[in-house]
């Protein structure tokens, strides 16, 4: 079985899907925003530095946003939906990446204009055509799931 590297543990989808995994198998991103540093935990809550992981294939499952939809929180949204996801991406970049899953919004097909050009809704796209082609050119299996922003 591949190893499993996580964003967005914290939320609601990715608390419970990582108990769909072997514990042993499962490496949790977290970002400290103070310092401005990213760190991988094991199941344990310990800091690990992804040594185990070298030589063995990974999939990298990409829960991790920033929701708003105030103008105001433009700097936020895009450094954690975009410069966040594109940093744990070079960070993995050494590792065999297998796969890449991505979550993005519904909001970018919703027929409100407003809902649509939301700072939140371009930085999940703009992320996604990132990963799509980081994939592409690192030949990478690309998978992206779209859910509606019911909050």
């Amino acid at each position: 079985m591949n190893n499993i590297i996580i964003s967005g543990s914290g939320g609601f989808i990715g608390s419970n899907l990582i108990h769909c995994f072997d514990a042993d198998n499962v490496i949790r991103v977290k970002r400290n925003i103070s310092e401005n540093k990213i760190y991988f935990l094991d199941q344990e809550n310990n800091i690990t530095d992804l040594s185990n992981f070298a030589g063995i294939d990974v999939t990298y499952i990409h829960l991790a946003t920033y929701f708003s939809k105030e103008s105001s929180e433009q700097k936020n949204i895009y450094e954690a939906n975009v410069d966040y996801g594109i940093n744990v991406l070079e960070l993995l970049n050494k590792f065999n990446l297998k796969k890449i899953i991505y979550t993005n919004s519904m909001y970018a097909f919703y027929p409100d204009e407003d809902i649509r050009d939301l700072e939140y809704t371009k930085s999940k796209m703009l992320f996604s055509q990132y990963v799509e082609t980081f994939c592409k050119d690192n030949k990478i299996l690309f998978n992206e799931i779209y859910l509606d922003n019911t909050y």
